[in-house]
């Protein structure tokens, strides 16, 4: 990623919620941040690099692995897959 401050992109996130059927809620709660937060990250503002490490850290936690790019940004951890 361009930023090195940045570990996760608005993207990525609804991305992640999405293979997880996880509302923005239960990954604030899960992330211990505000919904308002998530929506407006997943809507192109940025977050600040604490709130990048904890949504990061509760979608990693639920099943989530971020790749560098040679597959899809986001994908379930083979364990978690359907």
């Amino acid at each position: 990623m361009a930023d090195a401050r940045q570990l996760l992109t608005g993207e990525q996130c609804r991305e992640a919620r999405r293979l997880l059927g996880l509302h923005q809620e239960a990954l604030a709660r899960a992330a211990n941040v505000h919904a308002e937060t998530i929506t407006s990250f997943e809507s192109g503002r940025k977050a600040t690099f604490p709130v990048q490490v904890k949504l990061r850290a509760a979608l990693e936690a639920a099943g989530v692995v971020f790749t560098d790019g040679d597959e899809p940004a986001v994908k379930l951890r083979k364990d978690k897959a359907p």
